[in-house]
């Protein structure tokens, strides 16, 4: 078990603290390994039999049962369902190979929480019970919980981690989101946008019998090119559908669809048809947007055309725009 210890410890140095605080301990029936709250991992004695790499992600998955307070974030939900759940997500971000379940397994998209995975996952669909509950095992102090969790998260953010895994950082250290920053820009440039005076609304300030003109703004207009060429993944797809649905509901949205060349053009995301999956071409269809404001979604594997003002880009990947395309660069 120290063999698999130090090896989970070298492939993810930032779990090295929680890593070496778990107590291992064999039991006789226990299908694997198996965790509780305060930090005791039970294993079947065969299990010293596996080489230590197998060893190292088994470690390393109880540890993050720890780290993401799976015990407290349970509530209601029936154990064998959440643990399953739980166990996707863990699985996914660790990495293939893992001697495990993994999302694509259930036909789900990976990067997703715990929750949404349970909400997702059908009665039935369950694994072996990495959760040991009543031995009467006081849990892991709040305190000491969140100290562990916060020197995690500094880890995630400083190394090559997947984006689900990174989202999870931030939200433990309070961090913005990518997207969030990113919304605040675009926000910021079309309330810039022009205002101007109508009778509709009065002035405020009293005139007297004299009723004169208010400032009004209209509802402010944002084109949204929504890339579909043949590099963006179903689960990315998803997301682009999300980011369109929410900022459908603060501007006037036109939406642009299509790789090398535009494919469909309209405003309502109910009706948005995701053609696609050829080469790509942002530039190509951003010449054919004629509103002020313009956001990408792309994973930034694209020529960008002319320059043009108030372009924004979502960049899902590590791609660099032209420097008049002002960009946020997503992990995935």
């Amino acid at each position: 078990m120290l063999q698999g210890k130090i090896r989970a410890i070298k492939r993810w140095p930032y779990l090295a603290h929680v890593i070496c605080m778990l107590k291992m301990r064999p039991k006789e029936g226990v299908e694997r390994m198996c965790v509780n709250q305060g930090g005791v991992v039970y294993y079947n004695p065969l299990m010293e039999e596996e080489d230590p790499d197998t060893l190292g992600m088994l470690i390393a998955h109880e540890a993050w049962h720890i780290v993401r307070d799976h015990f407290a974030r349970q509530k209601w939900r029936d154990v064998r369902r959440w643990n399953l759940a739980c166990d996707l997500a863990i699985n996914d971000d660790l990495g293939a190979p893992f001697p495990g379940v993994l999302p694509a397994q259930f036909g789900l998209p990976r990067g997703r929480a715990e929750e949404w995975y349970y909400d997702a996952l059908e009665d039935g669909q369950e694994t072996e019970i990495h959760f040991q509950w009543e031995d009467g095992q006081d849990p892991i102090p709040p305190q000491i919980l969140k100290g562990l969790q916060q020197e995690v998260a500094r880890g995630v953010l400083a190394g090559n981690c997947p984006g689900g895994l990174k989202r999870w950082a931030r939200a433990v250290l309070g961090e913005e989101e990518p997207e969030e920053r990113l919304f605040r820009m675009v926000w910021a440039a079309l309330y810039g946008q022009k205002s101007d005076i109508s009778y509709r609304k009065p002035s405020r300030r009293d005139w007297g019998d004299l009723i004169l003109p208010g400032w009004v703004k209209e509802k402010p207009t944002l084109a949204v090119v929504v890339d579909t060429s043949g590099s963006i993944e179903p689960e990315l797809l998803d997301r682009f559908v999300g980011i369109v649905q929410r900022l459908a509901q603060h501007c006037d949205l036109t939406i642009y669809v299509g790789d090398a060349t535009l494919e469909w053009k309209g405003k309502d995301p109910s009706k948005m048809e995701l053609i696609g999956g050829g080469g790509t071409n942002m530039g190509a269809i951003l010449e054919k947007v004629t509103e002020e404001v313009a956001l990408v979604l792309t994973d930034g594997e694209t020529p960008w055309g002319s320059p043009r003002r108030n372009t924004y880009a979502l960049i899902y990947g590590h791609r660099n725009p032209p420097s008049w395309v002002k960009a946020i660069k997503v992990d995935l």
